[in-house]
């Protein structure tokens, strides 16, 4: 039992890799009650902004003693500009002008991105195991969005949105590829907390005047603010950079297929959405896949 145990990712890293991504799974359900009353570009500033203040009493206790380099400044500031910043301006942007369904499955571009990079840049080896799983992910969150199977499946006609949320999911995985060089020597709560700090700066000019809204946003947008906040910005992303800490990033990778199969839970229950067959084989698969990267 033991060697079998020793196999297999140990019980926290279980835990921070399910959590985060559960929480994240929720975002896109709770970005359309946000956009209901935020123009895309407020509703990022203030989900980054309050997450930031939620980080910064963390800062002062946390923070190392020995000097941060200047080369993990300078990737920290890049990870917050263009692995945190972009792709949220480009993910809502994109949801906006495309459908959830679409940004589900274009976020498997993320995990396929950081396999590659990882791989390259990390030295991570790419394994046969790694690519059956990369490839029970994708395939399985193809089906879930799909609703079919990908080569009989139709052009969509949100082309500028879907362009828009392939470039997201690229630019996400900068962050997990930049995060983890710097979390071998920066605690996860410090990058966390600056790469959110320096994010909030650039929104602020971008949303300008529509930071505040023209009429009172409905309870529903100022409930999905608050979530996004505290259990995305904040939680998810400390969860994920914890994980991130100790685990491979091309591992970390395949269980970003788990958002798409909590996506699609939330709306059969949130949102009434039917639960079909093909979502049930898509999950089925998106678990296999988990299981094997697990190893």
């Amino acid at each position: 039992m033991a060697k079998l145990y020793n196999h297999f990712m140990p019980l926290r890293a279980w835990v921070l890799l399910l959590g985060g991504n559960a929480l994240s799974g929720s975002s896109y359900v709770t970005t359309t009650c946000v956009l209901r009353g935020f123009t895309p570009s407020a509703a990022v500033f203030w989900r980054l902004f309050l997450g930031a203040l939620l980080f910064a009493p963390g800062l002062r206790r946390r923070w190392p003693a020995q000097p941060i380099a200047c080369g993990d400044w300078l990737r920290i500031v890049v990870a917050g500009l263009f692995g945190l910043t972009l792709p949220l301006m480009l993910g809502t942007i994109g949801l906006k002008l495309s459908t959830a369904t679409n940004a589900s499955l274009l976020l498997g571009l993320e995990p396929v991105s950081i396999f590659v990079f990882s791989a390259l840049f990390l030295g991570e080896a790419m394994t046969a195991v790694k690519m059956g799983a990369i490839f029970c992910g994708f395939f399985g969150s193809s089906l879930i969005v799909l609703q079919g199977l990908p080569w009989q499946a139709q052009l969509t006609t949100h082309w500028r949105g879907d362009l828009l949320l392939f470039l997201h999911a690229i630019c996400w995985s900068l962050y997990s590829l930049l995060g983890k060089s710097v979390l071998r020597r920066v605690p996860p709560a410090i990058f966390s907390g600056l790469t959110t700090a320096i994010a909030v700066v650039p929104m602020a000019v971008v949303a300008g005047a529509s930071i505040w809204p023209v009429s009172a946003p409905p309870p529903a947008a100022l409930a999905g603010l608050a979530f996004q906040a505290l259990g995305i910005t904040f939680g998810a992303t400390l969860l994920w950079n914890k994980g991130l800490e100790i685990v491979p990033a091309s591992t970390m990778a395949q269980f970003i297929f788990l958002q798409p199969l909590i996506g699609v839970a939330l709306g059969v229950l949130f949102q009434h959405d039917p639960l079909t067959s093909w979502s049930a084989v898509g999950g089925s698969l998106i678990l296999i896949g988990v299981i094997l990267t697990a190893r």
